[in-house]
């Protein structure tokens, strides 16, 4: 919720969702040139999922054990397009 508050790309920015895996919830947030990927799973089971080759990600934020495109149940994470 902190990075929330303090990020207008999150609070306002356009939001696009992507297709992901059942239990994944996956959507993009931009504004004024800033995109930000932001990746939950909300099921029970563990998960995998890696966004599209052609924009290069870096995570910036992260919960529940989440790193890397690897989701243990009830985690996510937000990351920041470099590319």
């Amino acid at each position: 919720m902190e990075l929330r508050r303090h990020s207008a790309v999150l609070r306002d920015g356009a939001q696009r969702f992507i297709d992901a895996p059942a239990d994944l919830l996956v959507f993009e947030r931009s504004l004024a040139g800033q995109r930000l990927l932001c990746a939950f799973n909300l099921g029970s089971s563990a998960g995998r999922w890696r966004p599209s080759a052609d924009r290069e990600w870096r995570m910036i934020e992260s919960v529940g054990g989440a790193e890397e495109w690897n989701f243990p149940p009830l985690s996510g994470l937000i990351a920041r397009c470099l590319s």
